[in-house]
């Protein structure tokens, strides 16, 4: 009996034992799993955003360039300084360009004067001259009449008094015109006016010598000589006469006048053209801006061609991207673009204000330019800038970023299928919120994805899913 009770005994702490160990190696086994949670992977419309950087420039600059040429003679500005549109800045010397422009003035002004002299006078100038041209054809034919019956001894004398009067007329008219010469080889009287004197001078000329042939006539008596002279002068002034009241009558001084006004225009144009070349010695800024890039002295010498200064206007900066072709599409005008400029450690927003349809050549990249308020001017030209545009929405496969291991290069998650992991090797696309979007052949809506516990894993290792 007591034999039985051993062996029962001995038989019972056996199975006790026994099973004791069994259970602790289960267990033991169990904690070496690990455990991760895990979320799946879904598909969503993703926010695209390129991340570009760029060298800050000035949305609005200008640089002024002497067309001319010269010697500076004024500075009146510094780099640095505000200036508003049309405020000069530096001022130039060229002797020719100064002595162009005063010739072209002066001609200018004399044709001016002769023009709106025309317009007024013209009309009442060629109507005197049908009165003096009417005056001298009845003059010639009373000449020839008086020949014809002889004259008086009451004639010759009033031959002689209208000898004496021609030629005081004829010597005081020669001597305003021999003055005017000199004044109209100076360009100090206009052509008009020359022209004038001396038509009165050469008439009161014409005066002189037929009062004296006139007067050798009646002394001596008419012969046939003398009177063919008569009847052709007659002839003469009576033809003038007919020509010029036909001009009167037809109003031809219009034609006259018309050739004036376009010597007028012609001198007009000189003119213009001269003084804004002239113009051009003062350089100015042609924007409101602050002066930049300005190195010269009074009394240095400018090229023509030759850049003198530029104007920035600092108030909107702009920062030049380029974008390639996947994603140029989903970029529009006036989007609101984050700006980011490491070296103040700021970000500002930015507008989308041009959008090349066209690609560059050489880097086939779309330009994309975006502009930026400076109100506090902090923002300098050729500061780098960093900006996060948006492209667009696409649909795509995201994951949380915790999901995303990174070794070397590449970039990876793990996969979970019956209880085992499964390294898959990743593209990395867009962010979209706390999500990143992924790709790859292995990876679809639906997957689980481990989220923690991930670091630590191996290609093929078991886990244990988790429960939060």
């Amino acid at each position: 009996m007591r034999k039985e009770i051993a062996v029962t005994l001995a038989v019972t702490m056996m199975l006790t034992f026994g099973g004791c160990g069994k259970k602790d190696a289960v267990e033991k086994k169990d904690e070496n799993v690990k455990t991760v949670f895990v979320e799946r992977a879904i598909s969503e419309d993703i926010n695209k955003n390129l991340r570009v950087g760029g060298e800050i420039d000035a949305y609005d600059e200008v640089t002024v360039t002497s067309d001319t040429g010269g010697d500076i003679d004024a500075v009146y500005k510094v780099n640095g300084q505000w200036v508003k549109k049309g405020e000069a800045v530096v001022k130039l010397s060229n002797d020719q360009i100064e002595a162009t422009y005063k010739r072209a003035e002066a001609a200018y002004l004399a044709s001016s004067a002769a023009y709106e002299k025309s317009k007024k006078y013209i009309e009442d100038e060629n109507k005197d001259n049908l009165a003096v041209s009417e005056m001298q054809y009845v003059s010639a034919k009373m000449r020839l009449q008086k020949a014809q019956r002889g004259e008086e001894k009451e004639t010759i004398d009033n031959a002689r008094s209208r000898v004496e009067t021609a030629k005081k007329n004829y010597e005081v008219s020669k001597i305003n015109y021999d003055k005017n010469v000199k004044l109209y080889n100076k360009q100090l009287i206009s052509e008009q006016d020359f022209l004038n004197l001396e038509n009165q001078f050469k008439s009161n000329e014409n005066a002189y010598d037929t009062a004296k042939r006139d007067l050798a006539l009646l002394e001596k008596g008419t012969v046939e000589e003398d009177m063919n002279t008569l009847k052709a002068t007659y002839k003469s002034q009576e033809s003038s006469y007919n020509l010029t009241k036909r001009k009167v009558t037809e109003k031809s001084w219009n034609y006259d006048l018309q050739s004036i006004k376009a010597q007028y225009l012609a001198d007009k144009a000189n003119y213009e053209l001269a003084k804004k070349q002239y113009d051009k010695l003062t350089l100015k800024a042609e924007i409101n801006g602050v002066v930049a890039n300005l190195d010269l002295k009074k009394g240095n010498k400018l090229a023509a061609s030759t850049p003198a200064f530029s104007v920035i206007n600092n108030d909107d900066m702009q920062l030049s991207i380029g974008v390639d072709e996947n994603n140029i599409s989903g970029i529009n005008k006036f989007n609101n673009v984050s700006v980011e400029i490491p070296a103040l450690a700021k970000k500002f927003t930015g507008v989308v204000s041009e959008v090349n349809p066209v690609a560059d050549a050489k880097t086939r990249k779309f330009g994309i330019k975006i502009k930026i308020k400076n109100g506090q001017h902090e923002i300098k030209k050729g500061m780098y800038a960093i900006a996060d545009v948006a492209a667009g929405v696409h649909k795509g496969t995201v994951v949380p970023k915790a999901a995303i291991v990174v070794s070397g290069i590449n970039s990876y998650v793990f996969k979970i299928e019956n209880n085992t992991a499964k390294k898959v090797q990743v593209e990395i696309g867009d962010e979209n919120n706390n999500r990143q979007e992924v790709s790859a052949t292995d990876i679809k809506e639906g997957d689980l994805i481990a989220v923690e516990g991930n670091f630590l894993l191996s290609d093929g290792e078991k886990v244990k899913v988790g429960q939060k």
